[in-house]
């Protein structure tokens, strides 16, 4: 028996074309911008799962930066010769800190600055909560306990 023919009698009764559903993979990720007492940053993430009404938060964190310039002016009289007025920077660090969301949340600091030279301060991540562990840091951080960590310079 020969194949029926597109539009021929034998052939089945057109379907009706199914509505064409929007390009969700593109819109699964929502990042947020905003200011409030600093630069803060948020990646949400809509989850195809039914009892999941709200997106899940899987980035969250905070930009902040310090700079510290020095700056000195003279009067000068007399023989008193050398002492020049001017103004130079004597720090600059830039510092984003924060959560991300695997499994469970992960604390992250990364603090970059530029005395003399540009060097990473500050690079770890904090695990808390954990069993027999409160607190787990991996990274390079400064002493928790010292001067240099209760003081601001």
């Amino acid at each position: 028996m020969p194949a029926a023919q597109p539009g021929g009698p034998e052939a089945p009764a057109a379907r009706a074309a199914a509505p064409v559903e929007p390009d969700t993979e593109h819109d699964t990720h929502h990042f947020d911008v905003w200011w409030q007492r600093g630069l803060n940053y948020r990646l949400r993430e809509i989850v195809p799962w039914p009892w999941q009404a709200e997106p899940v938060e899987r980035l969250r964190g905070r930009f902040s930066a310090q700079v510290q310039i020095d700056g000195a002016g003279f009067a000068q009289g007399g023989d008193v010769q050398g002492a020049n007025p001017g103004v130079e920077p004597r720090r600059l660090y830039i510092t984003t800190t924060g959560d991300f969301f695997l499994v469970a949340p992960i604390a992250y600091k990364v603090q970059m600055g530029f005395v003399k030279k540009f060097d990473i301060d500050e690079f770890y991540v904090r695990l808390r909560h954990l069993p027999r562990v409160p607190t787990l840091t991996i990274g390079h951080f400064k002493t928790p306990i010292s001067l240099s960590e209760l003081t601001s310079s």
